[in-house]
């Protein structure tokens, strides 16, 4: 990836967002950070047991979208929450569904809440996340993938909500491309933030982190780039690697999901449908074009719906590269 004026601009730029972040954001310890990440897996645990008592998912097809019940529509919802920061849509679902009373008694019992925000402070460990160097150094190859607790700052205020309701510390990912031809917008991923979602929306080319809920197609997102002022100044991210692949693996793993820039970013979706994507789901196929299956205990979690995050982060055939270590 060439590193020109513009890439000098982004370095700049992410340093001065940096600082920003460190005069508003309590500094906590590492040990804080793993304190606050069981107990959101214990509520997250509890939450599931409730879905799981009441909902049958024994007929689920999970090549078959039409056969996704109430439970995967909730959970839908929580995710959508992190792309919109609008969580009336997860509190809408869950009531129709009866468990909105079962969630607040988890949020409260576990304090989810402070424990998510806790999640998302900066610690007083520089390994917290990425810098913006570490996108120029050779640190990263095409292919790496990374990891993040939300995808914009409306997204760590509502965070409890996905926190409780989709398994792992990991909301959200994205792919390195070295080759990517715009020096800033270097992570392949399917968001509302994304390089294609913001010119369909008419959106500046920005690299803000601000979130826009829909375009006037209704549509939530695209494939595309997300850029490195995002990724460099978020206080939960960190980078992984697929064992045992080459450099040329790791590109054509991106190459091939390429292809589907622009395509529509949604979660109701089958892994194996081309036309609509979501960011772990464009990780996982392009890895999986290249013969690596990296789905952490598959078809499994969170109950079979989808590759998550943290699936990504789980599955033996990733290792640990740099940045938060929350969850290892």
């Amino acid at each position: 990836m060439k590193k020109g004026v513009f890439g000098v601009l982004t370095l700049v730029a992410g340093s001065l967002l940096l600082f920003s972040c460190n005069r508003v954001s309590e500094i906590v310890t590492q040990e804080q950070k793993e304190d606050a990440s069981a107990q959101i897996k214990l509520a997250n645990e509890k939450f599931l047991a409730v879905l799981s008592e009441k909902f049958d998912s024994s007929e689920v097809d999970f090549d078959d979208e039409s056969t996704w019940g109430p439970e995967a529509e909730l959970m839908e919802a929580a995710w959508n929450s992190i792309y919109t920061g609008d969580d009336s849509e997860f509190i809408t679902k869950a009531k129709e569904l009866g468990v909105y009373s079962d969630f607040k008694k988890i949020v409260n019992e576990y304090d989810v809440k402070e424990n998510s925000r806790v999640l998302r402070c900066l610690t007083n460990d520089s390994s917290r996340g990425i810098s913006a160097s570490r996108f120029y150094d050779g640190s990263l190859r095409s292919g790496d993938i990374l990891l993040c607790a939300g995808i914009g700052e409306e997204a760590t205020s509502i965070s409890y909500v996905a926190d409780t309701v989709i398994p792992g510390d990991w909301k959200h990912a994205g792919m390195f491309d070295a080759q990517a031809e715009d020096d800033e917008y270097v992570v392949f991923t399917a968001s509302n933030v994304t390089d294609a979602y913001l010119e369909q929306t008419g959106s500046s080319g920005s690299s803000s982190s601000s979130s826009s809920s829909s375009s006037s197609s209704g549509s939530m997102g695209a494939v595309g780039y997300e850029s490195i002022t995002k990724w460099s100044t978020l206080p939960y991210v960190k980078a992984i690697r697929v064992k045992n692949a080459s450099v040329s693996q790791g590109q054509n793993a991106v190459n091939y999901v390429k292809q589907f820039t622009g395509c529509e970013y949604s979660l109701f979706v089958t892994r194996p449908t081309n036309e609509k994507w979501y960011c772990s789901k464009v990780c996982y196929r392009g890895w999986d074009y290249v013969g690596y299956d990296i789905e952490y205990n598959k078809w499994y979690y969170p109950r079979g719906y989808w590759v998550t995050p943290t699936d990504l982060d789980d599955d033996d055939d990733t290792y640990y590269l740099f940045g938060d270590k929350t969850s290892d």
